[in-house]
């Protein structure tokens, strides 16, 4: 079942900023009052949310793999110093 609710200017932007600061929907955040309000069981979800950033980013940053560099595939490591590494031959190269 569909049920809308008109909601007023002033509420809509609450739950829009509620949510937002708790990493969810509007809607999700709007059913979780309406349980909570009417004494209902938290509905199962088969999906999770994150806990922090690094979860939610699992699995799409950290160790890579490249044809190129299979010496040093996990490229979220020593960053500084690969990084002052190709300063220091964009210097010498081009004369920066």
């Amino acid at each position: 079942m569909t049920l809308s609710i008109e909601l007023t200017p002033e509420l809509e932007s609450a739950l829009v900023s509620a949510a937002r600061r708790q990493g969810t929907t509007p809607e999700l955040l709007a059913e979780a009052y309406l349980r909570e309000r009417l004494n209902l069981q938290p509905q199962e979800s088969p999906v999770t949310q994150p806990k922090n950033l690094a979860e939610f980013l699992e699995g799409y940053i950290g160790v890579l793999a490249t044809d190129d560099s299979m010496e040093e595939s996990n490229l979220a490591e020593n960053t500084g110093r690969r990084f002052t590494e190709i300063l220091a031959r964009r210097h010498a190269e081009e004369g920066l």
